[in-house]
Order: C-alpha cells, then sequence, then structure tokens
C-alpha cells in the first residue's frame, strides 16, 4: 500500500509538472500574441498581462506592483459598466463582448471590445480570462460611413434648401450658418462681390462673437461696413479655382495698401491659425467667396464637403442673378408695353385732333354760303392741322430712321449765330409763344450768341431741330418767366443749352425722359399735347453727332437741357454758306408741258391745283406703262414729275426705260418714303431730284423751276 501511494504521489507530481509547462507555454504563447490579453482574480485584479498589454497601456511592471484592476484601464465614465459586466461574468452569466473606451497611462483613449471568460481551479472560479481588441480602425471606417451619409444629406437638403430663397440676402446667411456648423470653433466670413465695381462686401460673420468688440476697436468700425475692394491676386490665385485653397494670411485677401497693424492685431486676438479661401462663381462669373480661418485648437476642416457645398453656393447666387435679370427683363416688357399702350392711346389722340380738324373744316367749306374771310380763315386752320400731323408723321418716321440706323448725318460749315438767329425769329412768331404772350408779355424769349463769326462744321438741320424740340418743350412747359437759348465754346466742342423757368421735371424722370414713349405725364388728361418723341429723337440725334444730352432741373422751378457736339474748325469762306434756293412768288411757265405720273386721283388733282397758277400745261397718265408710251407720243414733254409706286410698272423702272431714249429729259421723283436708301435709288435711277409727300407747294415750285429747259425761241 505504502508502495500504492507512492506512486499516487508521483504521478501527482508528474501532472503537476505537466500543467505548470503547459501553464507556462500557454503565458509564453499569450504574452507573443498581438492582442490584449489579461487574466484577474475574482476581484478584478491583474494577475497576468501579454506582452501587448504591457506595451499598450504603457504600465511596463506597475502593472502589477499597483495592483491595478481590470475596470482602472478603462476611462472613468465607462467604469461602473466595467465593474458590472466583470461581476455578472464572474457569476456565471454569458455575455459574448462589450464594448468600451480604453485609456492608458499616459492618457491615450482607444475603443475596445472586451471577450471574458472564467478561469477554474480545482473545480472552483478563481478570476477571468480576458481578451481586448482595439476597434479603433473600425470605429474610424464605422465614422466616416456614418460622416459620408450625413455629409450626403446635408448637400441634397442644401441643394434643395437654396431652390427655395427669393432673397440674396438669405442665400448668404444661409451659406454662413452651414459654414459655421460644419467647422464650429473657425471664423468664416461670407462676402458678395460686384464684378462691375471690384468690390466685395461682407455678407455673414461667425466666430468673432466673444471678441467682437475688440476687432471693432482694432479695425475702427464694424467688418460688415467695409467695402473691400479685392486684389487681382486674391481673384486670380484664391477665388478662380474651384477648390479650397490655404493662403499664407488675411494680408493675401485685401489691397496690399490696407494697413497691416490692424490684420496682425485681429489675428493675436481671435488666435487664428490657418487660413482658407473659394470663390463661389459659376460661368466664369464671381458672385462672392468664402474666408475661413481655423483657430490655434487645430480644428479639421472636411474639405470635399466645404468645396462641395461653395460650388453648389455658386451654382444658387448664379440662378438668382438670372432670375432677377429675368424679373427685370420681365418689368421692363411690361412697363415697355404699358408705355407702348399710353404712347398709341396719345398718338391716337394726336393724330385724331388735327385730322379732325382738317375734316371738319372740310365740310364746312363744302357750304356755298360762307363768306370769303370765314372761308380763308377754314382754310388757313385746314394747312395748320395739316402741318401739325405732318410734324407728328415726321417726328415717328424720325425715331424709326434712328433705331434701324438709316438717319443720315450731312456735315457742313454754318455760322452758329445765322442759325440762332434763324430759331430766334422762328419762335418769336410762334404760335404758341404768339398765344401766350397775348394780351401782355408773359414769356421773355432770351439768345445768347458769345462769339461772333463763329463757323461749325455739323450738319446743320439736325441741330436746327433738335434745338426747335428743346425750344419748343421749353415754351410749351413755360407759363410765366423766361426761355432762354445759346451756345458756349469749350476747348473741342460747342455746348449749347436751353433754360427755361417752367414746371421743372422729377428726379425720378430726369433720366428717362430721353427714352421712347417716355413723357413727365403720359396719361391722356395731361395738360401739355405732343407725341413725347421730341427728347428720344434729340438724343438720337446727338448721339449720331457724337454728343450728349442731359438735362439740370427743380420741380416748379424751370429745367436747363444741356447739349455738346464736337467743335471742328474750319476756313471755308463765307459764300459757301449761303442758302441753296430762293423760292420766287411768282412762276409763268406757260409753254412748258410737264407729264404727271400719279395714280392717286386726289395727289393729282392736289398738284394739277399747285401748278395752275403757273400756265405750265400738265398731262397726266397713272401708272408706268403709259408714261413711257406718252414721252414717246409727247416729243414737246420738258420735265416729268414721276411717283415711285405706281401700278403694272414701278416708277424707278418707267424712269430707266424713259432716259435710255430721252436722256435730257428731267425727272423728278415723288414719294412718300422718307427714308435715305428710297432716295438714293431716285438718284441712281437717274432721277435728278426728289420731292417728298406731302408735297410743299413752295418745294414743287424751286424743284421745276431748277431743272426747266431755257425758254424755247
Amino acid at each position: 500500500d505504502i508502495t500504492d501511494m507512492h506512486e499516487k504521489e508521483e504521478a501527482q507530481k508528474k501532472m503537476e509538472i505537466t500543467a505548470k509547462a503547459a501553464e507556462e507555454k500557454y503565458k509564453i504563447l499569450t504574452s507573443l500574441l498581438p492582442e490584449i490579453i489579461i487574466e484577474t482574480d475574482t476581484t478584478g485584479r491583474l494577475t497576468f498581462a501579454s506582452l501587448r498589454t504591457i506595451e499598450v497601456f504603457e504600465y511596463g511592471s506597475d502593472l502589477y506592483t499597483n495592483n491595478l484592476c481590470l475596470h482602472d484601464l478603462i476611462i472613468r465614465k465607462d467604469r461602473e459598466r466595467c465593474k458590472d459586466f466583470f461581476k455578472k461574468t464572474i457569476a456565471g452569466e454569458v455575455i459574448l463582448e462589450s464594448e468600451y473606451t480604453a485609456i492608458t497611462k499616459s492618457g491615450y483613449k482607444f475603443p475596445v471590445t472586451i471577450h471574458a471568460t472564467r478561469m477554474y481551479s480545482d473545480g472552483e472560479v478563481v478570476g477571468l480570462s480576458v481578451v481586448m481588441f482595439d476597434i479603433t480602425k473600425e470605429k474610424h471606417a464605422e465614422r466616416k460611413a456614418l460622416s459620408y451619409q450625413e455629409n450626403m444629406l446635408f448637400l441634397s437638403n442644401s441643394a434643395l434648401k437654396f431652390l427655395t430663397f427669393s432673397d440674396e440676402d438669405d442665400i448668404f446667411i444661409f451659406i454662413g450658418k452651414s459654414i459655421s456648423k460644419i467647422v464650429p470653433k473657425s471664423v468664416v466670413i461670407v462676402f458678395s462681390y460686384d464684378q462691375g465695381n471690384n468690390i466685395s462686401n461682407i455678407r455673414y460673420i461667425s466666430g468673432i462673437h466673444s471678441q467682437t468688440q475688440r476687432v471693432i476697436t482694432a479695425l475702427g468700425k464694424p467688418p460688415e461696413d467695409f467695402l473691400i475692394e479685392l486684389p487681382r491676386k486674391f481673384k486670380n490665385k484664391y477665388l478662380s479655382k474651384k477648390i479650397l485653397m490655404r493662403l499664407n494670411g488675411l494680408e493675401d485677401a485685401v489691397d496690399e495698401n490696407w494697413p497691416k497693424e490692424p490684420l496682425e492685431e485681429i489675428q493675436k486676438i481671435l488666435h487664428l491659425h490657418d487660413y482658407f479661401a473659394m470663390g463661389m462663381s459659376r460661368r466664369g462669373k464671381l458672385y462672392g467667396g468664402l474666408l475661413l480661418a481655423t483657430k490655434t485648437d487645430d480644428e479639421t476642416v472636411e474639405t470635399q464637403l466645404v468645396e462641395t457645398f461653395i460650388y453648389q453656393a455658386g451654382i444658387a447666387l448664379h440662378r438668382k442673378q438670372v432670375e432677377t435679370e429675368l424679373m427685370r427683363a420681365k418689368l421692363a416688357a411690361e412697363e415697355s408695353d404699358r408705355l407702348k399702350s399710353a404712347f398709341l392711346a396719345n398718338m391716337s389722340h394726336e393724330v385724331r385732333t388735327p385730322l379732325n380738324g382738317i375734316l371738319g373744316l372740310a365740310q364746312l367749306l363744302l357750304k356755298t354760303d360762307i363768306d370769303k374771310t370765314t372761308h380763308d380763315d377754314y382754310v388757313k386752320m385746314i394747312v395748320e392741322s395739316g402741318n401739325s400731323l405732318l410734324s407728328l408723321i415726321e417726328d415717328i418716321m424720325d425715331v424709326s430712321k434712328i433705331e434701324a440706323k438709316q438717319m443720315k448725318i450731312k456735315y457742313k460749315p454754318f455760322k452758329i449765330n445765322d442759325l440762332m438767329d434763324q430759331l430766334f425769329s422762328v419762335f418769336l412768331a410762334n404760335p404758341l409763344y404768339v398765344q401766350k404772350n397775348e394780351g401782355k408779355q408773359r414769356i421773355e424769349l432770351k439768345c445768347n450768341k458769345p462769339v461772333e463769326n463763329l463757323t461749325l462744321l455739323s450738319d446743320p438741320e439736325r441741330l436746327q431741330q433738335i434745338l426747335i424740340n428743346l425750344i419748343g418743350n421749353a415754351i410749351k412747359f413755360t407759363q410765366d418767366g423766361t426761355v432762354e437759348f445759346g451756345y458756349e465754346l469749350k476747348k473741342d466742342k460747342i455746348l449749347f443749352y436751353v433754360k427755361d423757368s417752367g414746371i421743372g421735371i422729377p428726379k425720378d424722370k430726369a433720366e428717362k425722359i430721353f427714352e421712347r414713349f417716355i413723357q413727365v405725364d403720359s396719361t391722356l388728361a395731361r395738360k401739355f399735347s405732343g407725341s413725347g418723341l421730341g427728347l428720344a429723337i434729340s438724343k438720337g440725334l446727338i448721339d449720331l453727332l457724337d454728343g450728349e444730352i442731359w438735362v439740370e432741373s427743380d420741380l416748379g422751378k424751370g429745367s436747363t437741357f444741356f447739349f455738346t457736339v464736337p467743335y471742328y474748325t474750319t476756313s471755308f469762306i463765307e459764300s459757301t454758306l449761303q442758302p441753296e434756293k430762293e423760292s420766287p412768288v411768282y412762276y409763268d411757265w406757260e409753254g412748258y408741258t410737264l407729264l404727271m405720273v400719279e395714280d392717286d386721283k386726289i395727289n393729282s388733282r392736289v398738284v394739277e391745283a399747285m401748278l395752275r397758277n403757273t400756265k405750265i400745261k400738265v398731262i397726266h397718265v397713272d401708272n408706268g406703262k403709259k408714261a413711257i408710251e406718252t414721252v414717246r407720243d409727247h416729243p414737246e414733254i420738258d420735265i416729268v414729275l414721276m411717283d415711285m409706286h405706281l401700278p403694272e410698272l414701278s416708277g424707278l423702272e418707267a424712269t430707266r426705260i424713259i432716259l435710255k431714249n430721252r436722256a435730257d429729259l428731267p425727272v423728278i421723283a415723288q414719294t412718300a418714303n422718307a427714308m435715305s436708301e428710297d432716295k438714293d435709288r431716285c438718284i441712281d435711277a437717274g432721277c435728278v431730284d426728289y420731292i417728298g409727300k406731302p408735297i410743299n407747294m413752295d418745294d414743287l415750285y424751286f424743284k421745276i423751276s431748277r431743272y426747266l429747259p431755257e425758254r424755247k425761241s
């Protein structure tokens, strides 16, 4: 039996040696594993730690000598949860894994999951075997995926949000608030940019609120009050690219003339560290930008998110500008349509008024019981109404010619003072001026001619037309006081002016009155008549003369219109300045024959009536073919008055054929077309001259007398 006991003891020793060897092998093996492996007793105190554990937690031999527990390796806020996990596992509850934040001796924190199993000795629980897995990479990947989802959601929501803003200010505020959430510890500046003036203006700023007063003191006023001229380098280098660019400092974002001391002071006050900038642009146009400055706490900037968001902002600002321009265009079109409607209503009134006079008086003339004095008065009024109607039509034609760029300027030398004297005489006899001064003089007409014998090379007819418009308006809108016109010599320019003491012009209308269809009072009930085209025509003519026009006015006190034309000196002799023609009072063309080609019966009868007192023989035909035949059959015809618009064969073609057989026969074109190219075509066809419709009797006499051959012997 003693032998059996000895054998049992030997076997027990062998088992203990084997177990101890296995335990040593286990400890060596676990020490070499890359995971964090720990053993504890039943109180949680560490009894074993792998080499990896000692290395990660940075305790060395202190891991044992300090009697550290498992929960001492976990951050303070997770320790109670770790103790509870330990107790439940010791008690036999199966907890597969639990997640905590571990902390090293130096304070470095990292996420871990803990797997624990009970250890036994002689059938009793003696502690736990713990494996910790560092899940930093997994957490980073998880955060990255979550961040990506959040960023995508943010960008999709912001893209939709941008569509809802009706005001540009709201867009800039939204941009600033959104960027401030992305980088909450940074200084965020969002600014707009006016490309026309190269001026930027801060529209949103954050990150300075705790130091606002110190920043204002350093700058002298709030940052939002500055209008900053952007340096070319800042625009080209930092704002032209679609990425967030790093700056050297605030100095890169402002003009070099900015004082450096305030900028340096601000950077110290706010503890600024890194600087970034990006432009908000679309299709090459810059609308604004972002200036971002991180502080010394080294805040991380999600570059890609910021870049994508600012790119969206550029699109939103571009869309808003397009919408604004479309709205302006819509309002302008509506205003133009309203003005055209008012203009057409006014034109209807202006046309019908003289036309009503012409037709009404003509009907009265048909009565046989009208005495000669009344008859002559009616005729005089018909002529005045006709001239008024013709003036209106000429205004409309002038506007059309200016818009079609068909208005021709004919330069020639003339004496300015002669033009001034002529205008003065014309307006002294102007019916409106005479009417307003009837009884006693209420309006004094003055003419200022400061330079004697001043010769100007320009278009005297167009200058006269401009001045007639301006002086006529001045008299129309002045009830009492003075109307003065004149000029001043200004080096290479002549400054003309027309000054009145009339009703004046409101400041909001002063710029618009030179536009077509614009009148100070465009309602039907306005006090003063007129087409509203005079100033538009004047501006168009002055533009063609390489000048400019403007007005200075005080409402209720009067207006002064100024315009300039270039001053060209000339040495032309005075004889070249004489009038081209003089109209004799009476013509005797007995023995001469005129062929009138006119398809309109009324016009032909009017011309025949005009020529009756001259005793010229008139042959009338109504189309081009008959005109050719008549010239062939009547060699006694001395001159032809040819209408251009004829049935069967145009007046131009008829003229060419007639002149092939009778090259010396003078043909005068009569045309209702006012365009210069139409008149040029008449001359190209061989006509010696042209006369416009409605035909002025004096012009008709002059043209015929000019081209009739010498009296036959």
